[in-house]
């Protein structure tokens, strides 16, 4: 995938959401990723179990990742094509 487009994101708390490059995956993990990022708030640092929704414009698909302890999340490039998606985030209480 060469392109995403962040284009909403929705979360219950203020957390900002980072985006790292696209089409690599994390060290420790096999295999190639589509889409990473991480999950952190101002007042806990690093959210795990985040849910992280990627839903493409125009489908009836979502898809979603839960982050690990570091807020990090991956999106499998066999689970995304090309194109923009809207990301959000639901986090549990």
């Amino acid at each position: 995938m060469k392109t995403t487009s962040v284009l909403g994101l929705s979360a219950a708390l203020s957390i900002s959401l980072a985006l790292f490059g696209l089409s690599t995956a994390f060290a420790d993990d096999k295999a190639p990723a589509a889409l990473t990022g991480q999950v952190i708030s101002e007042a806990e640092g690093a959210m795990e179990g985040v849910v992280v929704t990627a839903h493409k414009d125009g489908s009836i698909v979502s898809v979603s990742v839960t982050t690990d302890a570091r807020g990090r999340y991956a999106f499998p490039e066999n689970k995304l094509v090309p194109g923009e998606y809207k990301i959000t985030i639901r986090v549990r209480d």
